[in-house]
């Protein structure tokens, strides 16, 4: 599940079908494709909270959010995984993020000796799924 923080953003396209049925005041839009089922509903999301969103996703095994980060930095429930890019955004994650599963991205955490290990998905792809796994693994054992 992906936050876009820009106010007039829509996954829609102007003149499309779906694009003209939202202009003539339709509510809820449904594509149809051979490959895929998407829903477009026109709503005032500020206020809807985010366990009403996640039941749309009920049926998942598990749930990825990118950018939802005032409504899960402390979530318990929620583990994080934190793309750092220098070592100042590494400790401030660990002051504004619990759980982390782990850290990724450019720059490499490991000589700062933090709780979550840091996973290089360059060098190994599969180890943040690995993570993923066992977690799950624990939660259903």
């Amino acid at each position: 599940m992906k936050h876009v923080s820009e106010s007039d953003f829509t996954i829609d396209t102007r003149g499309k079908d779906t694009w003209r049925f939202a202009q003539a005041g339709a509510r809820t839009i449904i594509s149809v494709s051979r490959g895929e089922i998407a829903t477009i509903e026109r709503t005032d999301t500020m206020n809807i909270p985010i366990d009403e969103i996640l039941q749309r996703c009920r049926d998942s095994g598990a749930i990825f959010l990118e950018g939802f980060k005032r409504i899960v930095a402390k979530n318990r429930q929620v583990f994080k995984i934190i793309v750092a890019k220098s070592a100042d955004e590494a400790l401030e994650a660990t002051k504004d993020f619990e759980p982390i599963l782990c850290f990724t991205g450019p720059y490499s955490t490991r000589s700062l000796n933090l709780k979550a290990p840091y996973v290089d998905v360059l060098e190994n792809p599969a180890g943040i799924v690995d993570l993923i796994e066992r977690i799950i693994a624990r939660e259903h054992s």
